[in-house]
This record gives structure tokens, C-alpha cells and sequence, in this order.
């Protein structure tokens, strides 16, 4: 979230945010590496979750909105340079909402690990009511057998 915001930052900051949003999208393929806050490997050519945060982020009247509209130019550039549409993905739209509620961006990794946190809590709920993990280990232990490295050595 934080290299996402860092970008969304100088979009803001820039004169002219759509030649801004085209620099930095052309340094990222130049240096042939995802532009933060875009891509993902299943969600393609549309991340679900991003766009329905940004929609949700789009209709409250007490946003300003200047972080969503730098995220959107980013994705115009981004798309453009690469030829086809690249998703924004989730960690780029909980970057701009959280821009937009004035979180500053040097704290943004806080909040990833806030929510990840709360998902670690979740399974191990769900292993407590579910358990899966004894199962697991016993497929395995049938599935592969331990070879000790003496043994892996003999032809």
C-alpha cells in the first residue's frame, strides 16, 4: 500500500498529473516491474474486490476524491503502456481510500498488518470449529515418505 501511495502522492503533487501517471508507468515497464497497486494472477482483467472498494470510495460525498482520480490516471497509463488493461488490485484501491481518509502513507503498512492479523484469528476460528490441520498432516505423512538424508544418499 505504501509504494502504491508513495505514487499516488506525486500524481497529486505533479503539474500535470496524466504526464506524471505516463512516467511512472513507463519507468516500471522499462525497469520490467509491476506498477504497485496493480496486477494480480487470478483477478484478470478486473480485480472484484478493488473496483467495489473504489465504487464504494466513489459514492461518499465526504471523500474529495483526488485519490481515487490519481489511481485512475495511474491505470489509463498503465493500460497504455502496456497494451492491454492491468487490474488494479485490491492493495492499490485500499491505498487510495486510505488516502482519502487522510492516513498518511508513511503508516499504510500498519494497516496491512492490522488486517492481515485478522485473518490469521479467522482460521484459527475456523480450525477450531473445522479442523483441518491433523488431516493435512496425515494425507502428507501417507502421500510422502520421510527419507533420512543417510538414506537418500545410498544408490
Amino acid at each position: 500500500m505504501e509504494n502504491c501511495s508513495g505514487l499516488l502522492d506525486r500524481i497529486i503533487a505533479a503539474p500535470d498529473s496524466q504526464a506524471e501517471a505516463m512516467e511512472i508507468a513507463l519507468h516500471y515497464k522499462a525497469l520490467k516491474l509491476p506498477v504497485p497497486g496493480f496486477g494480480h494472477h487470478l483477478h484478470k482483467p478486473v480485480d472484484p474486490r478493488a473496483y467495489k472498494l473504489l465504487e464504494i470510495g466513489r459514492d461518499e460525498p465526504d471523500l474529495k476524491g483526488d485519490r481515487i482520480r490519481a489511481l485512475e490516471a495511474l491505470s489509463k497509463a498503465v493500460d497504455e503502456v502496456a497494451g492491454r488493461p492491468i487490474t488494479i488490485n485490491a492493495t492499490g484501491a485500499v491505498a487510495a481510500l486510505l488516502g482519502e481518509i487522510e492516513v498518511p502513507t508513511a503508516i499504510m503498512r500498519g494497516f496491512a498488518v492490522v488486517s492481515r492479523a485478522a485473518g490469521l484469528v479467522a482460521h484459527i476460528v475456523e480450525e477450531q470449529h473445522d479442523p483441518s490441520g491433523r488431516f493435512i498432516w496425515d494425507t502428507v505423512e501417507k502421500a510422502i515418505p520421510f527419507v533420512s538424508p543417510s538414506e537418500a544418499d545410498k544408490p
